[in-house]
C-alpha cells in the first residue's frame, strides 16, 4: 500500500499529462476553478485509508468523491460536450494511486 506522500507524488505526475488531453478552452477552467493540483491532492489521506479499509472498492469510492465535488461546478456536462468520458478523465488523474497488497 502506498503512503500519503507517494499517493500525492502520483497525483502530480498525472495531472498535467491528463489535464493537457482536455479541450484547451477547459484546461484554464479545470486547473483555476474546478480541480486545482492542490485541491487533488487532498484526496490523498482518503485514498490512502480506503484503500487500507476498503480494498478493491477504494477507487470507485475515491471516483464517486472526486464526482460529486465536479458535478456542483458542472463540468461533466462539458467533457462530454468535448466527447471525453468523464470517468475516463477522473481516472486518469488517478492512475497508479491504488497498490494493493
Amino acid at each position: 500500500m502506498l503512503t500519503v506522500d507517494q499517493i500525492k507524488e502520483r497525483m502530480r505526475l498525472n495531472y498535467e499529462p491528463a489535464v493537457k488531453d482536455l479541450p484547451v478552452e477547459l484546461q484554464v477552467e479545470f486547473r483555476s476553478k474546478v480541480l486545482p493540483l492542490k485541491e487533488l491532492e487532498e484526496f490523498a489521506s482518503f485514498i490512502h485509508t480506503t484503500t487500507e479499509f476498503e480494498g478493491r472498492a477504494s477507487p470507485g469510492l475515491t471516483q464517486r468523491k472526486l464526482g460529486r465535488k465536479v458535478t456542483i461546478i458542472a463540468f461533466n456536462p462539458k467533457l462530454v460536450a468535448a466527447g471525453m468520458r468523464p470517468d475516463e478523465f477522473y481516472g486518469s488523474l488517478l492512475k497508479g494511486c491504488f497498490i494493493f497488497d
